[in-house]
């Protein structure tokens, strides 16, 4: 009886010891290196994720960097500022602005790690300053070509110091550009167009000159004392507008394509009809009839609108 029991207790023993050795192989040979290969699999996921941002990132990085070097100013610095210089101006005549003045300071090399063509720096910082004068009409037109041009540029302060009493504004602008050593053109400003701006025509803008913050109310008063009187025909049968201005009631009689000689306002008739007038006030169309003054005529743009709607 007690050697049955010992030799029962014998081989549970040995078959629990059969089984830990199993275990223990199992653990060794199998379950070890499969957590093993599934902690080396997951290192590589993390890798390839992390390599696969990497790229991504390095692509959006070398399309951003090819457009700065579109945008950029020419990497000859003598040329960049003389082509730049000379660009200010062409703005400035093409806008009507009067007595420009257009100073440069020194290029400022700034470091960011690279270097440009012919081992020069690869970015420098060229500034400008442009002092004119003009009409907040002539300004808004400056602005509206500078803002569309799809240069690597831009106004670090802007000051206006109205002049006179005939609206005219003194403008000073301080200009910053950027000259890439790898800009993509030697002698040559960027042609590209710019789309920063939410409007792309300029009489989007136009608004902006008949809320003048520097007319002091001087527009809005001359608007009241100029009434569309009558519409008559020449000898040539041409149409003309009759306009009374107010207090000297002296009248001006005027065909489609002539200014309105009146202090504060700039007008001009664009067509005369049976028994109105559409006229340019400040840059914006205006439909007048006969009896109204001008403060009381409705913008062509919201008519087309509403007959639109």
């Amino acid at each position: 009886m007690g050697d049955k029991r010992t030799r029962l207790l014998l081989v549970v023993l040995g078959a629990i010891g059969v089984l830990y050795a199993g275990d223990l192989t199992y653990q060794s040979w199998i379950e070890s290196p499969r957590q093993d290969a599934e902690r080396q699999k997951a290192r590589l996921e993390k890798q390839i994720r992390e390599t696969k941002l990497s790229l991504a990132k390095s692509k959006r990085v070398a399309a951003d960097l090819e457009q700065l070097e579109s945008q950029s100013l020419p990497w000859d610095l003598e040329v960049a500022r003389s082509a730049y210089q000379a660009w200010l101006l062409q703005l400035v005549q093409r806008a009507k602005l009067q007595t420009p003045n257009v100073d440069s300071s020194e290029p400022v090399a700034l470091s960011i790690g690279r270097r440009g063509r012919r081992g020069k720096p690869a970015c420098h910082r060229l500034g400008f300053t442009l002092r004119t004068r003009g009409s907040l009409k002539q300004v808004v037109h400056f602005l509206f070509d500078f803002y569309r041009a799809d240069h690597l540029h831009k106004i670090r302060s802007m000051n206006f110091n109205p002049v006179g009493r005939d609206r005219t504004l003194d403008l000073t602008l301080s200009i910053e550009t950027l000259a890439l050593g790898t800009a993509l053109r030697e002698n040559e400003l960027s042609r590209g167009v710019s789309e920063r701006l939410a409007s792309a025509t300029r009489e989007e803008y136009q608004p902006l000159v008949r809320r003048n913050l520097f007319d002091s109310g001087r527009g809005a008063e001359t608007a009241k004392k100029i009434q569309f009187t009558a519409v008559t025909r020449n000898r040539d049968g041409t149409s003309q507008a009759w306009f009374r201005i107010a207090p000297s009631g002296k009248t001006q009689i005027l065909s489609a394509g002539q200014p309105l000689n009146c202090p504060g306002l700039e007008v001009r008739v664009l067509e005369v009809l049976p028994a109105a007038t559409i006229l340019s006030l400040d840059g914006e169309r205006i439909r007048v009839r006969i009896g109204q003054r001008l403060v009381e005529g409705t913008s062509e743009r919201a008519r087309l609108a509403h007959q639109n709607d």
